[in-house]
């Protein structure tokens, strides 16, 4: 039996670089302004040296991408080198972070084809995974994602906006959010048209005292 953690960085660099007041900004969970946090993802990189069996994802959109690759083109050839070696992934693949339930048809639509094409052209990789922090999900993502070769969706941190049609088997926790018990990791998830997409259902416990952040590890 092996065990893996899924680990993924949640991208700041958006809120930081353009908003003087955010949380973000806060250390040591952010970073005081948009130098030093090119510096936090100089760090990211640098434990892949250290630790060869390490991996991890980015959260992080295109425009964030492109903003990156204007300032710190030496991180970009890094995360390149790193997408090669298979060492570093993407998830997500929006352009700029967005809600994207709270847009319309072809807001979604531009978001999803100009982050996948900002991504793939910068760091060469095209993204299979929709995993999202926030709640951007709605009826239509499945024919969306499918159609540009998305292989996975995972649930979001705010598991309030789904509905389940198909019984699963639940248990509440409580600062934990929904934990689907065992058995339960995957599901379909059918979108307005009929299109389906592989859903992953376990959701990321807060960070206990002394713990890990990030998602719980999984059996592959």
């Amino acid at each position: 039996m092996t065990w893996y953690f899924a680990l993924c960085q949640h991208p700041m660099y958006l809120i930081i670089e353009h908003d003087e007041t955010a949380a973000e900004r806060t250390p040591p969970w952010g970073e005081r302004d948009i130098v030093s946090y090119i510096e936090r993802i100089r760090r990211n990189l640098a434990s892949l040296d250290r630790y060869p069996q390490l991996k991890f994802n980015y959260d992080i959109s295109g425009v964030e991408l492109e903003g990156l690759a204007e300032r710190a083109p030496d991180v970009i050839e890094r995360l390149r080198h790193f997408v090669r070696v298979g060492r570093v992934g993407f998830v997500n693949g929006s352009y700029a972070q967005a809600h994207l339930h709270s847009f319309g048809a072809e807001s979604n639509l531009r978001q999803m084809f100009e982050g996948r094409d900002a991504i793939e052209r910068i760091v060469g990789v095209k993204v299979t995974s929709y995993a999202h922090q926030e709640p951007a999900i709605h009826d239509q993502m499945p024919q969306i994602l499918r159609s540009l070769g998305y292989r996975f969706a995972v649930t979001p941190g705010f598991f309030w906006v789904l509905s389940f049609l198909t019984p699963h088997e639940i248990l509440g926790v409580q600062y934990q959010g929904l934990r689907f018990l065992q058995d339960e990791e995957f599901t379909r998830w059918r979108g307005l048209d009929g299109t389906e997409i592989a859903l992953y259902l376990t959701q990321p416990r807060l960070r206990p005292k002394g713990g890990v952040h990030g998602s719980d590890s999984h059996r592959a």
